[in-house]
């Protein structure tokens, strides 16, 4: 079950309706304001770069031994 509360709570809704705004959708930032954010996060003009160099390491092999298993031997219960 969802909860729905401040905007999105049904009597808000049945508000909306009533008052014939119910198509309108909020703008809850400007594209300016999200703009002079990642401007200043630095993140606004994304760079294009190539994958780090270095060494690559081998991924060993996984294997799986199950003499250290507790379950008996699964052709046991197979009759």
């Amino acid at each position: 079950m969802a909860r729905y509360y401040g905007y999105y709570s049904n009597k808000m809704r049945g508000m909306r309706r009533k008052a014939g705004a119910d198509d309108a959708v909020p703008a809850l930032m400007e594209p300016d304001v999200i703009r002079k954010i990642l401007v200043h996060l630095d993140l606004w003009e994304t760079r294009n770069h190539d994958p780090p160099t270095g060494k690559h390491t081998q991924i060993p092999e996984l294997t799986y031994d199950d003499s250290y298993s507790q379950l008996p031997f699964a052709g046991a219960w197979v009759q």
